[in-house]
């Protein structure tokens, strides 16, 4: 029949890759050839009165040379149409819907869909593989208008399909191809519905079916790296080990130098180290290893991962620690700070992370603030780079951090100070002030991050969810003023009294914005405020 010829034609024609600047010209010729089948047929995805179903039956009909039964509505038409009529409208309707997503107007492909269903359904697995294209696509426009629960169950009535014509052997190239795109939408819909777990089942199996055939490797590494990171953050190091071994064989192995960006090549392997960093950064945590690996990839070809272990103690921790180094350190001379100013900044937060866990298995007091002076020197040149304004949040991070650190070290410093001789004790109370004034100095830059302009005047509100932290720091602010050794009664005196004053403004913030989840700092904030002014009284009397 001409309408199988016109079919076929307009399925290669919408194959046709077209030049950038008519990016969908072969895909618009193909629409035509359609809409002339279903114009020559006088079937539409409109509803009908009964008249307008009499014409509609009529045209058909007449077409092929048969009467038109009597009594024919709207609502029998299909079921009155010869099968070969409903294979060449249910196979047209299937392609219009395909060509008007592929054209970026989905929401003029619904329509079709709805009667390509209906009209090749009934055939079975005879046409298994337009239907299960027609499950998908039916899925991705469910899901994009935010309904996947139906994503879902389209998405399972393609599988369902596909099961059955596999196990009768009616199966092809296309069909499997199909097949795979389908757990491929799978994962995404299970993503969207919270099941992160089967989300990474489907995506493992995509990407496994996947190697079968040509691949997108740019698009291949990515989602290996993300499911090498749901494994780490599950705990299951080897299967991310697996996964991360696969990206790399496949950036090294499937890429087409001719055809790839060479600078995405990159990108991709800084990824890789990067969430090899990861990896090491989360066994440093001290978490217990979970789960067998699998091996997902035979057809790679690769290396056993290396067994497990929970870190324990600084031997255990030291070697993951230089890997870990290893990896972000690389990563980071791809992502360079000017292009890349966020993603280098968390990889300097994830090395400075790796330090700190280093120091917890640590047992010499004073390496150990060593390496919370690695960490300050990690971050805090970035602080005077980056602009405040256009990157506040990391500012902010920074600022935190390089805060805490200096406290680390303080405490270290105060720890130490007991078992000093005489003669280094006022060398080292220096120091113990010093560290203390820098805290505060990068306590206050985080805190000003929530003023208006930076400046020093509280923000009458501030969002619920970002007021403890904005209080956590106060506090820590009010702490350290006591902490710092005063070379005179008067210096003491006054930084209790900023002490004082900070506690205080602490209070009425709490009762202002009527904060949640800081009743143990409240109370102390509260103790300090009835027990600081005797004892700065106490320090004016001795002065006198």
């Amino acid at each position: 029949m001409a309408e199988l010829r016109m079919l076929e034609e307009a399925k290669g024609m919408m194959k046709v890759v077209d030049p950038p600047e008519e990016p969908f010209k072969s895909k618009y010729r193909a629409r035509e050839i359609l809409k002339k089948i279903l114009d020559a047929s006088g079937d539409s995805t409109a509803a009908h009165d009964e008249e307008e179903a009499k014409k509609i039956v009529e045209g058909l009909f007449k077409k092929l040379g048969e009467k038109v039964p009597e009594n024919t509505k709207l609502p029998n038409i299909d079921s009155k149409l010869p099968d070969q009529v409903k294979i060449i409208l249910g196979r047209t309707h299937h392609l219009m819907a395909k060509n008007y997503t592929e054209t970026e107007e989905g929401s003029r492909a619904k329509a079709h869909l709805t009667r390509a269903e209906k009209l090749l359904k009934p055939f079975g697995i005879k046409f298994a593989a337009e239907m299960v294209d027609v499950y998908n696509l039916a899925a991705m426009a469910a899901s994009n208008r935010q309904e996947q629960t139906l994503a879902k169950e389209k998405l399972m009535s393609g599988m369902n399909l596909y099961k059955e014509a596999k196990a009768k052997g009616h199966t092809s190239k296309e069909l499997e191809e199909l097949h795979t795109l389908t757990l491929f939408y799978l994962a995404q819909v299970e993503g969207h519905l919270g099941d992160s777990v089967a989300a990474a089942k489907n995506l493992s199996l995509t990407l496994a079916r996947q190697l079968a055939g040509e691949i997108n490797p740019k698009d291949w590494v990515q989602n290996g790296i993300s499911l090498a990171g749901f494994h780490i953050n599950n705990h299951r190091y080897a299967q991310a080990d697996h996964m991360l071994k696969a990206s790399q064989k496949v950036l090294s192995t499937r890429w087409n130098d001719d055809k790839e960006d060479n600078e995405d090549k990159e990108e991709g392997q800084a990824n890789i180290h990067r969430t090899w960093g990861a990896l090491c950064l989360h066994r440093l945590r001290g978490e217990e290893p979970e789960g067998k690996w699998e091996d997902l990839f035979k057809s790679l070809e690769l290396k056993t991962p290396k067994e497990y272990r929970r870190c324990l103690d600084y031997e255990d921790a030291k070697p993951v620690f230089l890997e870990g180094k290893k990896h972000l350190l690389t990563a980071s001379k791809f992502f360079i700070l000017d292009g890349f100013v966020t993603d280098h900044i968390k990889i300097l937060q994830e090395l400075s992370q790796l330090w700190k866990l280093l120091s917890v298995r640590e047992k010499n007091l004073s390496r150990r603030a060593k390496m919370h002076k690695r960490r300050i020197n990690l971050l805090r040149p970035v602080l005077h780079e980056i602009n405040q304004a256009a990157y506040g949040q990391e500012y902010q991070q920074l600022a935190d951090e390089v805060a805490s650190s200096y406290v680390e070290i303080q405490d270290i410093k105060e720890t130490l100070f007991p078992s000093l001789p005489e003669k280094e004790r006022g060398k080292a109370i220096i120091k113990i002030n010093s560290v203390a004034r820098q805290a505060l100095l990068y306590y206050r830059l985080f805190i000003r991050g929530f003023h208006k302009g930076f400046g020093a005047d509280i923000p009458d509100k501030i969002d619920d969810y970002l007021q403890k932290p904005y209080l956590n720091a106060r506090f820590f602010v009010a702490r350290l003023y006591t902490r710092i050794i005063g070379d005179s009664t008067p210096t003491t005196c006054r930084l209790h009294q900023a002490s004082l004053e900070e506690y205080k403004t602490i209070i009425q913030l709490v009762k202002k914005w009527n904060t949640k989840d800081f009743t143990a700092e409240l109370n102390i904030c509260k103790e300090m405020v009835e027990l600081l002014p005797p004892k700065i009284a106490n320090f004016q009397r001795m002065d006198e």
